[in-house]
């Protein structure tokens, strides 16, 4: 056990290192090499791709790396992702064909990475997910799931900015007939966030939502169209976070060369990095649905 676990926190800083460097080789090779042990595209996801980019996002927070270098790390992510996903979904039991979900991140959330994870690991259990990327707006959302007619729209959120968004997502959804999900660092630790927007449940983990969407597949859950909160509510509780953090006192300007905000200039507030750390955790995939968001990068600097 402990040379397991020895040998997972030399394998997690080595891949981590390769972010770090941008060595794109290096990188591939780790992810491949742990596939071929045995690991599966959960527990690559959840041990090494995730963890890696909350600690890169944590060193953006205190200055010892770049905006500009941690998203490129969070491209390199996305791809060793995508090569390490299944070229096909696995058939489902008895060779049952499933109807499609949908993860997508609504309007006020960009950050993309954590919906990508979902997706992927969605597929490896067997559910053909499509992810529709981040920022979808209301009226292309309904389009879309009224074309594809999915299972499931879930919906992926890290940041409070996204939850009017995600409110609007699930009105939408649910007026179609398509049920919602949702998982992420913006709605908290439990179901009551989730529920007061409307949705029809809450996944803390992929494995939760897993087990949801089968559940549902057996007994489809009932949706009511409607809103639960209005717009004015959702777009107070959206900068709650700013409201709460006024008072933080500024970051002094750094000098020389280096760090994210450059030579002779004013750095963020200690409530944009307080705010950062928080928004690095995202959604939780398989052991812990909330792994990594803000670490992919967007409105850094």
């Amino acid at each position: 056990m402990a040379n397991a676990t020895q040998n997972h926190l030399a394998t997690f800083e080595a891949f981590t290192t390769h972010l770090q460097n941008l060595d794109q080789e290096d990188a591939l090779s780790l992810v491949e090499e742990a596939l071929d042990h045995g690991d599966s595209l959960e527990s690559v996801v959840t041990s090494l791709l995730a963890p890696a980019l909350v600690e890169l996002g944590r060193r953006w927070v205190v200055g010892e790396l770049g905006g500009a270098e941690v998203r490129a790390a969070a491209a390199l992510t996305r791809s060793a992702l995508l090569r390490a996903g299944p070229a096909r979904v696995p058939e489902g039991p008895a060779g049952q064909v499933r109807a499609p979900v949908v993860v997508c991140c609504p309007e006020g959330e960009d950050h993309e990475i954590p919906a990508d994870m979902v997706c992927q690991v969605l597929r490896s259990y067997g559910w053909p997910a499509e992810q529709l990327g981040g920022e979808v707006e209301a009226a292309e959302l309904r389009g879309y799931l009224t074309r594809r007619r999915p299972a499931a729209l879930l919906v992926s959120c890290t940041t409070p900015c996204g939850l009017a968004g995600a409110a609007r997502a699930i009105d939408t959804a649910h007026d179609v007939g398509v049920p919602v999900m949702v998982g992420g660092a913006a709605f908290g630790r439990d179901d009551l966030r989730a529920l007061r927007l409307g949705a029809a449940a809450w996944a803390p983990t992929v494995k939760a939502a897993v087990s949801t969407l089968e559940e549902w597949a057996q007994t489809p859950p009932q949706v009511s169209p409607g809103r639960a909160l209005t717009d004015s509510y959702l777009n107070f509780e959206a900068v709650m976070p700013d409201i709460a953090g006024l008072g933080a006192p500024r970051r002094r300007p750094q000098r020389g060369g280096g760090g994210v905000a450059g030579p002779g200039r004013t750095g963020p507030t200690l409530r944009r990095r307080r705010a950062a750390a928080s928004g690095m955790v995202g959604v939780r995939v398989g052991g812990d649905m909330e792994a990594t968001h803000r670490a992919d990068g967007r409105g850094t600097g």
